[in-house]
């Protein structure tokens, strides 16, 4: 795929642009998501139109974040987090998904604001395709509560990782084990722009008895990942693993109170991933 930039020179071929929470409960996970990250919500239908009018817009300031509920045509999505990545043209992105092993949904049109297809990679990760208007997540954003790196847990990244290179244009590059995890490969998603690398993604491979189902996970910004935790808890939610990243910084892995898993990371200067 090009790698091209898209929609006012902000996003290229599959990087991440939208994130979304299917739950069966949208004014209950608004709720605790306004008390977690301070978000406000508004109805979606006034960008989206009638068909989603149970989808809430998270915004912060002026600027929307992600959405939260479910749109009608794509409701069968298990409870959770997904994250869309950008397709200029997903009529011929869906076909390929389906030539490199994975699965599609038929793309399907949201109210003028762009094409929506639900896709599978070959070992069962869900992802979005989007080709997005006005509607996506700030491209970059140092801005506490915005989403701010995503990456695939799987059992085996070295497998599934030439899927995403050819579909979205980027290099899977090694990454080197941190001391003792013994949970397998580490790869990140790398594109070159300008002749300098780019991380979009990462692909972290998980002990099979550990990964569960494979999926992507979102990690969002904090100013301070303790006093998140805090909020997460009192908001009915869980924390379930205390992490550092690449640069030392600290980062937790929590669950909503529907149980749907998401990153915290904390705000300041640091490489993603």
């Amino acid at each position: 795929m090009p790698n091209s930039r898209l929609i006012d020179g902000q996003f290229a071929v599959g990087d991440p642009c939208w994130y979304d929470l299917s739950t069966s409960d949208p004014a209950r996970s608004a709720n605790f998501y306004s008390q977690v990250f301070g978000w406000t919500f508004e109805p979606a239908g006034k960008v989206l139109g009638d068909e989603a009018k149970s989808y809430q817009l998270a915004t912060i300031g002026e600027r929307k974040v992600a959405g939260l509920g479910y749109v009608a045509s794509v409701a069968t999505r298990e409870p959770g987090w997904w994250v869309h990545f950008a397709a200029p043209d997903i009529s011929s992105m869906t076909k390929q998904v389906r030539e490199l092993g994975g699965q599609a949904d038929e793309p399907i049109r949201i109210a003028g604001q762009g094409q929506l297809a639900v896709a599978r990679d070959p070992q069962g990760a869900g992802f979005g395709l989007w080709n997005p208007g006005m509607l996506r997540s700030p491209a970059s954003s140092d801005t506490a509560g915005t989403a701010h790196w995503v990456e695939l847990l799987t059992a085996d990244a070295g497998a599934v990782a030439p899927f995403y290179e050819e579909l979205f244009g980027v290099k899977a590059v090694p990454v080197a084990a941190k001391d003792g995890d013994a949970s397998g490969s580490s790869l990140n998603l790398r594109r070159i722009e300008l002749g300098q690398p780019r991380m979009v993604a990462a692909i972290q491979g998980v002990a099979a008895a550990d990964v569960g189902n494979p999926g992507w996970r979102t990690y969002f910004l904090t100013d301070n990942v303790t006093s998140t935790k805090h909020r997460v808890v009192d908001a009915g939610g869980t924390v379930l693993e205390d992490l550092h990243d690449a640069s030392s910084r600290e980062v937790a892995i929590v669950a909503d109170i529907d149980g749907a898993e998401f990153g915290l990371v904390q705000r300041g200067p640091g490489s993603r991933g």
